[in-house]
């Protein structure tokens, strides 16, 4: 029965895309409709990832985040599922949970710095040339995916507009950019011609 709950989700909001999440209580609707499928169906993630959508659109992005937080997202799933909450955390002044989504991006670009070189040397020990590959490509996709720079560049910014007096307040802005190896110094040093 939750297909139909979200089905009737939809059915409540307005047919056309520009209108779709502009009137509140067909939203709030909605929402009352899809909260009632996850009182009795609390692991359902497609309920859940509707209610995270409409929540932020009416901005009570306390409880899109208390969702988001639910579903127990890790590794990839971050860089996939993030774009769901890090804007409106970070643009509504969420500081508190926009600090511990950060914390979980920068742990997994960690993570991915510490592991990817290891897993790639280890493939190519092993002779499995495409692992090596595949190892590869998900480092360059998560370094260019819009998500990962967004969450960079916002990181940045609350950085730089903490209170830190100017010059702290840069420097830990320029910490905080150059943990990506692809941001450091040497990267953005433009090519010269001969």
């Amino acid at each position: 029965g939750d297909d139909y709950l979200i089905l009737a989700a939809h059915r409540l909001l307005p047919n056309t895309n520009s209108e779709r999440y502009e009137n509140g209580p067909t939203i709030i609707r909605a929402i009352l409709v899809v909260e009632a499928g996850l009182a009795q169906s609390p692991f359902n993630f497609h309920l859940k990832l509707l209610l995270i959508r409409l929540y932020t659109t009416i901005g009570a992005v306390g409880r899109a985040f208390d969702l988001w937080s639910t579903l127990d997202v890790k590794h990839i799933q971050i860089a996939t599922l993030g774009h769901l909450v890090v804007r409106p955390v970070f643009h509504l002044g969420y500081f508190k949970q926009w600090t511990e989504l950060a914390a979980v991006f920068r742990r997994l670009w960690l993570e991915c710095e510490r592991d990817i070189p290891e897993s790639v040397s280890r493939a190519f020990f092993e002779g499995s040339i495409n692992a090596a590959v595949e190892f590869i490509e998900f480092r360059s996709n998560l370094e260019r995916s819009a998500i990962s720079v967004d969450v960079l560049l916002c990181d940045a910014l609350q950085c730089i507009c903490s209170g830190l007096e100017d010059a702290g307040a840069l420097e830990a802005a320029w910490n905080t950019v150059g943990d990506y190896c692809r941001l450091s110094p040497a990267w953005l040093i433009p090519p010269r011609k001969l």
